[in-house]
């Protein structure tokens, strides 16, 4: 009789524990992925109040990128030498932070 009955409480212990191991799981929020930062240093060929291009030079060759604006930059003009940090959202290229690079 002793027999069953330590077999039983072990055996409500080992059934609870992975309960409350389940629980603990599902608890957890889940993992929400980092948006990478990247940046590109160019001269701006084109810049609107939603849109900007700039013109980089990558091993050589000329490549132009376009980027869409959150909020306007009135101080940025055509021709000025910019350092753009962006993200890629929803496969477009989406500015984050512009500074402008005094050439001296």
């Amino acid at each position: 009789m002793k027999r069953l009955l330590v077999l039983f409480v072990a055996m409500s212990f080992l059934f609870s524990g992975s309960a409350f191991a389940t629980e603990a799981t599902k608890a957890k929020p889940a993992a929400t992925a980092k948006e990478t930062t990247m940046s590109a240093t160019g001269k701006v060929t084109d810049i609107s109040d939603t849109m900007l291009k700039i013109e980089r030079n990558v091993k050589g060759k000329a490549e132009i990128m376009e980027f869409a604006l959150e909020k306007t930059y009135p101080k940025i003009a055509v021709g000025d030498k910019v350092k753009v940090s962006y993200i890629i959202k929803d496969g477009k290229n989406v500015s984050t932070k512009l500074t402008k690079i005094d050439l001296k």
